[in-house]
């Protein structure tokens, strides 16, 4: 059977993105501030230049200002019924019954359904 990816359960494949939310936030206000420039910020905290471009000027697809964003997968769904979903999977694998993807869906309330397409797709729309 397929192992099912949870994710909020990601992890990381890279060192990209090893710098951390604090430092983003210092090199943030240090240029907006004019106190250090591109280079120097890049330097102290070890945050790639065209990374500090981006969210300076706003140009990130995902993540805003000291925000990460782990990965390309974008979670439309709560964590909350996110593991209740995993959970239930897991649970009647447990007792033998295959599950298909057609099964999963059906289990999700039609409301949660399509607000989620809604935002999968505008989510998509933004990023083209």
């Amino acid at each position: 059977m397929p192992q099912i990816r949870r994710l909020h359960q990601y992890k990381r494949k890279t060192q990209r993105q090893s710098w951390t939310s604090e430092q983003m936030m210092l090199a943030l206000a240090a240029i907006k501030n004019h106190s250090a420039s591109y280079r120097e910020c890049e330097e102290l905290y070890n945050i790639p230049r065209s990374t500090l471009q981006r969210r300076i000027l706003g140009k990130n697809k995902l993540a805003v200002d000291d925000q990460k964003v782990m990965g390309s997968c974008i979670s439309v769904l709560p964590k909350v019924i996110e593991d209740s979903i995993y959970d239930y999977c897991i649970k009647m694998e447990e007792m033998l019954f295959g599950l298909t993807q057609e099964d999963v869906l059906k289990c999700l309330p039609m409301t949660l359904l399509r607000r989620t397409m809604l935002n999968t797709h505008s989510r998509m729309e933004r990023l083209d």
